[in-house]
């Protein structure tokens, strides 16, 4: 049975794996193959790291969890953009729970936690433009895109990426 909850400090490597995971999974042929070889997942690490060690007042991080181990997890920023609202910075599950409703629930969740921190806020990612899997996936969620962005990646390079807003997060919540 899958469970839902906020992520604690220790759980850094954990996060980064699975983030690293996903990255090598979904970015392949959009990030260098050496980066996603040999480098992401020390990249990720100290990210996640410095995300637990040093949290922003605004961070939210929630992970999604079976029999403990954690299987999903969404970090949001509130306040991030005066226009768009927060943002949801990672939204990653794993390959083997994907299709089981872990990414709807967790962007549930971070659609709950927004309206509760400012009733008022949109909610915004950025996506890679060829990524058509999360793209889709952010679609059915009732995302549309705002703007097109070209991004310096990880690991160098450039790409595509698409802002994806919510003006009324509200509309990702379950119905009553």
């Amino acid at each position: 049975m899958i469970t839902y909850r906020e992520a604690s400090k220790d759980e850094a490597k954990i996060i980064a794996q699975l983030h690293t995971k996903s990255w090598q999974q979904h970015y392949r042929g959009i990030l260098h193959d050496t980066y996603l070889d040999q480098n992401v997942y020390a990249d990720r690490l100290q990210v996640w790291q410095q995300r637990f060690q040093h949290p922003k007042e605004t961070q939210h991080i929630i992970v999604a969890t079976d029999a403990e181990e954690v299987c999903g997890f969404a970090c949001t920023y509130a306040k991030d953009d005066n226009q768009y609202g927060a943002l949801l910075d990672n939204l990653h599950v794993l390959p083997n729970w994907q299709g089981r409703s872990v990414g709807r629930k967790l962007m549930q969740l971070t659609a709950q936690w927004v309206h509760q921190y400012n009733t008022t806020s949109g909610l915004y990612l950025w996506v890679y433009e060829e990524n058509i899997p999360a793209r889709a996936f952010y679609e059915r969620m009732g995302g549309t895109v705002a703007e097109k962005s070209i991004v310096e990646n990880p690991g160098g390079g450039t790409a595509s990426v698409l802002r994806i807003i919510w003006p009324d997060p509200s509309v990702i919540l379950p119905s009553e």
